[in-house]
Order: C-alpha cells, then sequence, then structure tokens
C-alpha cells in the first residue's frame, strides 16, 4: 500500500483507476487511500466519479461489514460536493444512503437555467448544514 499511497499522492487518474481495481477486489487496506485520493480531489485526475462510485460499493460490500465506518465515508462525500465533477454522483449516493432528500431532483424540472443552478447550490448547503449537525450531535454525545 505504501507505493500505492505515493501515486495516489501524485493525483493521476492511473492511481485511481488501482483504487477502484482494488475496491472491486475486496482490498480492505485500499479504502483509507481511496478516501484521502477523494478528499484531496485532485483536479488533474479527469473523473473521479468511479473511485467515488467504488468507495459507496465497497461500504456496502458485505466483505468489509462491521469493519468499516460510515461516516468516514460521509465526510468525504461532504467535502466532495465542492468539486464540480463529482456534486451529481455524490448527491445519489448521499441520498439513497440516508434516506434524506433535499430537493436535488426537484431542481431539474426549473425551466430557467439560473434558478436551477440556485436550487442544486441550496441543496448541497443543505447537505452541508446536515452533515455540520450530525457532527455537532456526535459532539455532543461524547
Amino acid at each position: 500500500m505504501a507505493r500505492i499511497a505515493t501515486e495516489i499522492r501524485a493525483g493521476d487518474s492511473k492511481s485511481a483507476e488501482v483504487l477502484v481495481d482494488l475496491l472491486s477486489a475486496g482490498i480492505e487496506g485500499a479504502v483509507e487511500p481511496a478516501l484521502d485520493w477523494v478528499k484531496a480531489a485532485h483536479p488533474r485526475a479527469g473523473s473521479p466519479y468511479t473511485l467515488v462510485q467504488a468507495l459507496d460499493h465497497a461500504f456496502s460490500d458485505p466483505r468489509f461489514a462491521g469493519k468499516l465506518d460510515e461516516e468516514n465515508l460521509f465526510e468525504v462525500l461532504i467535502g466532495a460536493l465542492d468539486s464540480r465533477s463529482l456534486k451529481n454522483v455524490v448527491v445519489p449516493i448521499l441520498r439513497r444512503r440516508t434516506g434524506r432528500d433535499f430537493g436535488f431532483y426537484d431542481a431539474f424540472q426549473i425551466q430557467d437555467s439560473a434558478e436551477r443552478v440556485e436550487a442544486q447550490e441550496e441543496c448541497y448547503e443543505n447537505w452541508r448544514r446536515w452533515w455540520q449537525d450530525r457532527v455537532d450531535s456526535h459532539a455532543t454525545e461524547k
């Protein structure tokens, strides 16, 4: 994994492909480097959405049952809302995993593009607020 971590820092699409393959093969040690890679949101990486999808599948994979903390995935997904190329893949994952809906799909029915973008941005802000409330409530519990 040390070699993979070095490649991940470079942020190239090849390292993302390697991580996708490792996650697909059920290699638990690939989860943390993949989360870190997405957190870094390397702009040169092309389309990191396949890695986000692979992480989503890994967190649902029975081979990892009880071994992964879904809060780590949520943190990365919320951070990925800042990435223009990941927003549209992140929201459906969050929606499916949490059962919450902040109107993302409703925004697509708005004809005016400026209004639609504004509605989508509001959705992203609602997800960020949901995460902050969750973090705050966990801090209060401790």
